[in-house]
């Protein structure tokens, strides 16, 4: 080989290093640089929302940033409506985000994350799954994900756990063959045929309490939490525990 060749190839070499080292090392940034990009998300937003999914910019930050946003759009809904306290949380979320993806956070030490137990997130979750009314029909008509509907009477809420299951029963019931859907039409002619009551009011009470004892019994509905779980638990405040083993 001739010597501008070995020259050429030794060049390549190296800066094929240097571009695997920079990916396996991520970029330098600080907290407060994160939080300054988190807030361009929120200083124009969409009508009838409360942050914006992406922002002009080409650089690496603003790329992550915007992909993080786009993919837990739903979560990132539920924290602003439902707490006036998301947004350092959810920075401390963007910047865990980023450092599993490599990038070296200065300024940020990550908080211990809170156990919690896999029958709890199921007591949150069958929450958003809400029998409201009968029809002219007579049958019951449900609502899911309605925001916090479910939650007026919860004691001691946890803002971020119920925005995670908010995420996952949403994209769960988008898919064209939903299990919670067909679920809840299965558990709906149940609980007409179960007769629960000729008072309306108390017929939708005692429908609730099934339709949540029965999704928290369900093997499949626990699965598709810790399925969706398993995806966001690197910026989750949050450990799940006591997972059942597959």
């Amino acid at each position: 080989m001739s010597r501008p060749a070995k020259i050429f190839f030794s060049l390549l070499s190296l800066g094929l290093f240097l571009i695997n080292s920079q990916m396996l090392s991520g970029w330098e940034v600080s907290r407060e640089t994160v939080a300054s990009e988190v807030e361009k998300h929120f200083l124009n937003p969409k009508p009838n929302f409360a942050f914006t999914e992406e922002v002009a910019g080409q650089d690496d930050l603003t790329r992550q940033v915007n992909y993080f946003f786009k993919e837990n759009f739903l979560y990132i809904d539920y924290l602003s409506r439902e707490s006036k306290e998301y947004k350092e949380p959810l920075i401390d979320s963007v910047c865990a985000f980023l450092a599993d993806r490599g990038w070296k956070i200065s300024n940020f030490s990550p908080k211990p994350r809170t156990p919690l137990p896999v029958d709890d997130l199921k007591i949150v979750a069958v929450r958003h799954i809400f029998p409201l009314r009968t029809n002219a029909e007579g049958k019951i008509a449900t609502l899911i994900c309605a925001s916090a509907l479910g939650f007026k009477d919860f004691p001691g809420r946890q803002i971020e756990v119920e925005a995670f299951t908010f995420d996952a029963i949403f994209n769960e019931i988008k898919k064209e063959e939903s299990y919670i859907l067909t679920r809840v039409r299965e558990l709906g002619e149940l609980a007409r045929k179960m007769k629960l009551s000729d008072n309306n009011d108390d017929l939708i009470k005692r429908a609730q309490g099934l339709f949540w004892i029965l999704f928290y019994s369900d093997p499949e509905f626990e699965k598709l939490l810790l399925k969706a779980y398993e995806v966001k638990a690197r910026f989750l405040p949050f450990e799940v525990v006591g997972k059942k083993q597959s």
